[in-house]
Formats: structure tokens, C-alpha cells, sequence
């Protein structure tokens, strides 16, 4: 999965280390996210991808931003 994401991250992201950094926090942080929300009764399912989608680009942002 970190391999996956760093190919994706790395195209927008123009620091390696802050692409690498961000590849290896935005898997773990998906899952989570996923587990959390099974955890919770599966609430709201039409907008729980948006909500892992924002997470993850907040992580990128982040990582551009250095």
C-alpha cells in the first residue's frame, strides 16, 4: 500500500521526504479510518469515503506544504 501511495503522492508532491512521509502516514490512516467506522455501526455510508478522501488530501496538503 505505501508503495501504491507513494507513486500517486510523489507526482504532487515535490519533496521526497515529505512524499515519503505522507505515503507511509496516508495507508495507516485509511485503515484506521475504515476500522473506526466499523467500529461505530457503519454510520452514514454515502459519505464515509469523502471523509477518508479528506483526510488523506489533508495529508498531502500538508506534505506540499513541507
Amino acid at each position: 500500500m505505501t508503495k501504491a501511495a507513494h507513486r500517486q503522492i510523489a507526482a504532487v508532491v515535490a519533496d521526497p521526504t515529505w512524499a515519503q512521509w505522507a505515503s507511509q502516514l496516508a495507508p495507516v490512516i485509511a485503515l484506521e479510518s475504515i476500522i473506526a467506522w466499523l467500529d461505530a455501526g457503519r454510520p452514514d455510508p454515502e459519505h464515509v469515503s469523502r471523509g477518508i478522501r479528506q483526510a488523506i488530501q489533508g495529508i498531502v496538503t500538508a506534505a506540499q506544504r513541507g
